[in-house]
């Protein structure tokens, strides 16, 4: 087995060699293959029936090695792969997914997973290998599993699933809070929960012809054996996940070519057939585990010989003579000794070698029951127990230490250390950009900052399972400067959603327009605006704008209590009345007015015939109507506390309802005219009625509020026009956060040094000496500078300063302001992430003591040792955040007070700032 294979694999090769261990073997690894092959005829001797195990693939250089030696165990400087879900979904994305050439033969070729990440593209073996590498270096029990699996898991077909972007959240209930019952409370019969049969009966037969229907449709559809040939017998290679290592509980298997996570708690991985072997980079195992007999069916026998069968005979009882050398070799074998050292080779081997039949145990009769793969949910992952997972390599723990050191072992892993730089983990997907169909569903991923306008994902959302008929569009936005983060496209209703994050200079939250495609002159018939709390000085949240009908604004958390606020505008042609119809007026206990002149004398802006408008266009429609809404105010009485106010500017008229009392039906009404009467209704006969003199000041203030609604609509709509020409502005001239360390990516800071250097020579006022290079010391300290890799701390923040001015007192005290600003902002941030974990983990440990002490009874000596465990880990945890923060706010001191004195004694800045 000296002998080496190589042919042309890739036909763009590495002008750098491979190393030595992708391209040869050593002594130990060529020991270790006589073993395995030894291992797979004794294998295939015991159980003919069973498929062929996955043992020495050869690499892409036509080298075959132990498929344990491909796992090289690696951690990568990126904190989204330190986690299993992270580390799953990056694979899933950044690894095109490539089907086997044949679906129930294993690959001739296996690539190392360094060759893999290089790439971009693997098969099912090769990218779980690569991920199974990852988890073992960040401290997780993987394992790399072989079986067989249905069509759809094998070619990546995933049109009969539904996308997990569309799956909502777990809704979280709240339990309700328990309040102490008085005896009494205990004697109310409580109310039964009523419901409708009719509806019951209802629901049931729906889902009666559901099932009925499905039903139909199964038995119409084939068989999975019918539909597939290779049904059962399609390879797959997943990833397994063990307890209890990085605080893992329960045992999840992760498909690596979509990242998917099945928990082996629930069921819903059944697209997995069978389980034929597991490995890792430390031995491999062989699934020995059958279905009862009781459910096998064996058509060369009767039933009454079945319980006559003998079980699934153990390989460990035939392969003792392999676990262990029966022959010592004279030296211990290193795993890293060279190809060319002499090592004596075991009895077996040498029988092996010259009459392979002694070497093979004797096959047990022909009535041995044929080889049925138990189901993957039934399948128990001990790998301790050798009558369930047989193993490769065999160590015996009742041996000395000398004894074990001869044990034959797994080799070492050939493959050198993953690498990704920071690029590539950005760039995330190959060539940018990737995209997966589900069942009414298309997504597409894009790399940040592979598009101009920012987006990351865009979701097509279709009516029906054909994809047929579109229903959504959806975009997801990152790094945009005007915080736009989601779009959303209904060209059925012919509605635009788009969202933002906090941050943007006009607070929006979310903007939604309904358009008319056919209409040219108004295309937008209905504009939503909402914004985020508390971020608005007159706390407008929402603005509804029902285009040439109505405007309506929400407010919340405002001093005067107003919750409301709304315009209903008039079509061009209606003709406003001078007089309010008297059916508008209410009989019921009546409140005249005596002063009939006082009231017209009052300063009314609607008392002329002059049209309301919000603004001066030609195209602004009249007011009809104003309207206000006030939130309770409990110091008030409620006859006198106002809810809603309504400003009827065509029947010129104030309509003003009061609050409910406690316990009343009907509110107190009162109507203003403004040819000086009042009249009202009042709910409470013994809260007394208004004075001519408290109508006339109420009358007065209504009138102020109405030049105040009329104003603020005014001021409102301008607004909203403002937003709605920024908005334009920032999807015409679109703009990307881009951070100032990021050098590659920020156009303005390419050649970073060199313009800072120009640029504090122009704020000098010394742009003649520095381009021609008369200032030799700076030049000089830059260029050490440049060759030791250095970079300016001061050139980020002269880069964004005019050129155009020189360097002046103010400039200087701006630039040190700005450069002690960053400083303190990043120590900050970084004692409030020291600070809330420490929190985070006080409060874990207090509510932990909280339930213990509440279910004292209910303790067991596990729970109380789980307990102690607890509680020794999470203050340890608090002691360390405890002493990383002590030490943190004394070197954040030492810190500033160094970047101080630094800046005090900058050359560019210290004569400034004298």
């Amino acid at each position: 087995m000296d002998e080496q294979y190589f042919f042309p694999y890739n036909p763009h090769p590495d002008p750098k060699p491979p190393p030595h261990s992708y391209t040869s073997r050593t002594q130990y690894e060529d020991l270790v293959i006589e073993y395995i092959e030894n291992f797979r005829r004794q294998f295939l001797s015991l159980y003919p029936s069973r498929p062929t195990l996955y043992l020495c693939p050869s690499n892409e250089h036509g080298v075959e090695k132990f498929i344990t030696s491909f796992i090289r165990p690696s951690k990568l400087p990126f904190k989204e792969l330190y986690d299993a879900k992270g580390a799953a979904s990056f694979i899933a994305d950044h690894i095109e997914y490539e089907e086997l050439s044949y679906p129930a033969e294993f690959p001739s070729v296996l690539r190392s997973p360094t060759d893999v990440l290089k790439d971009k593209r693997g098969n099912c073996f090769e990218i779980s290998i690569l991920l199974v590498s990852m988890l073992i270096g960040n401290g997780y029990d993987a394992y790399c599993v072989s079986g067989t699996a249905n069509i759809e898991t094998t070619t990546l077909d995933l049109t009969s699933q539904t996308c997990p972007l569309l799956t909502p959240p777990p809704v979280e209930i709240e339990t309700a809070v328990q309040h102490d019952l008085s005896p009494y409370d205990l004697l109310i019969a409580k109310r039964p929960l009523l419901s409708s049969q009719f509806q019951k009966r209802k629901e049931q037969k729906k889902r009666e012809s559901e099932a009925s229907l499905s039903n139909s449709e199964n038995s119409n559809d084939s068989s999975p054996s019918q539909k597939d040939p290779y049904h059962g017998y399609r390879l797959h290679c997943w990833v397994l996940v063990l307890p209890p290592k990085r605080d893992v509980e329960n045992a999840f298997f992760i498909e690596s070519t979509t990242g998917t996570i099945y928990p082996l708690s629930e069921s819903n991985y059944s697209h997995y057939i069978s389980i034929e072997s597991v490995w890792n980079d430390s031995n491999y195992w062989v699934n020995m585990q059958q279905p009862k007999l009781s459910h096998t069916i064996l058509p060369t026998q009767s039933n009454s010989n079945i319980n006559n069968i003998n079980p699934l005979p153990s390989i460990a009882s035939r392969l003792s003579s392999i676990a262990s050398f029966s022959q010592r070799p004279s030296t211990v074998l290193s795993q890293n000794s060279p190809k060319q050292s002499i090592v004596q080779r075991p009895s077996f081997f040498t029988n092996m070698q010259s009459s392979p039949s002694q070497a093979l145990p004797p096959i047990k009769s022909k009535a041995e029951p044929k080889y049925r793969s138990v189901e993957v949910k039934d399948i128990v992952f001990d790998m301790g127990d050798p009558s369930k997972w047989e193993p490769v390599f065999i160590s015996d723990a009742s041996q000395d230490e000398q004894d074990n050191s001869q044990v034959l072992r797994a080799p070492n892993s050939w493959v050198e250390k993953l690498h990704l730089n920071k690029e590539t983990y950005q760039e995330r997907y190959p060539n940018g950009r990737k995209t997966i169909h589900y069942c009414g569903c298309t997504v597409e991923y894009f790399s940040e900052y592979n598009r101009s306008d920012g987006m990351v994902k865009r979701l097509y959302i279709y009516k029906d399972k054909t994809n047929t008929q579109l229903v959504e569009e959806r975009e997801v936005f990152a790094n945009r400067k005007d915080f736009l983060s989601t779009r959303s496209k209904f060209p059925l209703d012919n509605k635009v959603s788009e969202q933002f994050s906090r941050g943007s200079s006009s607070g929006l939250k979310e903007h939604t327009y309904i358009y008319e495609p056919l209409d040219n002159e108004n295309p937008i018939e209905k504009r939503e605006m909402h914004f985020y709390p508390g971020f608005r000085l007159d706390g407008l949240i929402l603005r509804e704008e029902f285009v040439g009908r109505k405007i309506a604004e929400t407010y919340a958390d405002r001093d005067d209590l107003m919750v409301y606020r709304s315009a209903t505008f008039a079509d061009p042609s209606y003709v406003f009345s001078n007089s309010p119809p008297s059916s508008a007026v209410s009989t019921a206990r009546t409140i005249q007015t005596t002063s009939s002149k006082s009231i017209e004398s009052a300063v009314n802006p609607a008392n002329n015939n002059t049209v309301l408008k919000l603004n001066d266009s030609e195209k602004a429609l009249p007011i009809r109507k104003m309207s206000q809404k006030f939130a309770r105010n409990v110091s008030i009485a409620a006859d006198d506390d106002v809810q809603k106010l309504t400003f009827h500017i065509d029947q010129k008229k104030i309509v003003i309802r009061y609050h409910l009392g406690e316990g009343r039906i009907t509110s107190s009404t009162r109507v203003y005219t403004k040819d000086g009467k009042a009249k009202g209704f009042q709910v409470d006969p013994f809260h007394g009625k208004p004075t001519p003199r408290q109508l006339y000041e109420d009358y007065q203030r209504f009138l102020s509020l109405e030049r105040d609604c009329i104003a603020r609509l005014r001021d409102t709509d301008r607004e909203a026009l403002e937003i709605l020409q920024l908005r334009e502005t920032q999807e015409n001239y679109i703009e990307l956060n881009v951070s100032i360390y990021d050098i590659n990516r920020n156009k303005s800071l390419h050649g970073l040094e060199s313009t800072a250097i120009s640029n504090a020579a122009r704020l000098l006022g010394r742009d003649s000496t520095f381009a021609g290079g008369v200032s030799t010391n700076m030049g000089a300290e830059n260029r050490k500078k440049e060759r030791r890799g250095e970079v300016d701390y001061l050139a980020p923040y002269l880069h964004s300063l005019p050129l155009d001015k020189p360097m002046t007192r103010e400039i200087a005290v701006q630039v040190k302001e700005a450069c002690l600003k960053a400083m303190r902002d990043r120590l900050v941030q970084k004692y409030n992430l020291i600070q809330s974990r420490l929190e985070k983990e006080n409060s874990a440990l207090q509510k932990r003591q909280k339930a213990r002490e509440i279910d004292k009874t209910q303790n067991t000596p596990e729970s109380e040792e789980e307990y102690e465990r607890f509680v020794q880990e999470t203050s340890f945890r608090i002691k360390i955040l405890e002493q990383r923060l002590a030490r943190h706010q004394k070197q954040g001191v030492e810190k500033f007070t160094t970047l101080e004195s630094k800046l005090a004694n900058d050359s560019r800045l210290a004569e400034f700032l004298r």
